[in-house]
């Protein structure tokens, strides 16, 4: 085969593989048609759009606010209340038996305790006065301090002749807020009912009117029954 030959055979190779080459580059820089969206089939769960995986891999995530988590946190969304109180009660008259003082606190202190009970209580016992009440009232944060005193009226008073008179002092301040008597009246739920005749029905007349002190004072600590 001629020279000439030879190199025309060459030539028209190479000038086929440039065009080839040339079709394909072309091809692929077509852009490709998308493909329609095809509804989704019914009765098949979707995945939750708000859930996405990180660029990374990671696990997903929400957008969606957890609040057990936020508890978890250490952030509550609520926080609870922090009050207290102490139950004092003062020297009665020197015709009553301290006997009605223990009743009374008591009496207050199972009212209180069933009204709410989230409320920390303390009872500091009898011979207190008010000098007392405001001071303890006065050096708490937190503490409203209730005064508890039993006075003689003589036949006339709302408890066989007895009458339960109450203060209020507010924490900080040791300010009173609230003063009052507490009348006998049979409470709906935790108390209990009058003795047979010839009973000592006093005792119980003072545990009502405890109770109805009680519900007065949780009034003015701006608590709400079942807190």
């Amino acid at each position: 085969m001629r020279m000439s030959s030879r190199l025309f055979i060459f030539a028209w190779l190479c000038l086929l593989s440039v065009s080839f080459s040339f079709g394909v580059f072309a091809q692929s820089g077509r852009k490709q048609k998308k493909a329609e969206t095809q509804p989704p089939p019914q009765g098949v769960n979707q995945p939750d759009k708000r859930v996405s995986n990180n660029d990374f891999g990671g696990a997903a995530t929400s957008s969606s606010t957890d609040p057990e988590a936020e508890e978890k946190d250490g952030k509550p969304k609520l926080q609870a209340i922090k009050k207290r109180l102490i139950v004092m009660s003062a020297m009665p008259d020197m015709n009553v038996s301290l006997y009605f003082s223990d009743i009374a606190r008591q009496g207050l202190l199972s009212e209180a305790r069933r009204l709410v009970p989230t409320l920390q209580l303390s009872d500091s016992g009898s011979n207190q006065n008010r000098s007392d009440a405001m001071k303890a009232a006065k050096e708490s944060d937190d503490a409203y301090v209730v005064l508890l005193e039993i006075e003689s009226m003589s036949g006339s008073g709302m408890i066989n002749g007895l009458d339960l008179r109450f203060t209020l002092y507010e924490p900080k301040t040791g300010k009173q807020i609230a003063f009052g008597s507490g009348y006998p009246q049979q409470p709906s739920a935790g108390g209990v009912g009058l003795p047979p005749i010839g009973g000592s029905r006093t005792d119980i007349r003072m545990d009502w009117a405890a109770r109805d002190v009680a519900r007065q004072v949780i009034g003015k600590m701006n608590l709400r029954p079942g807190f």
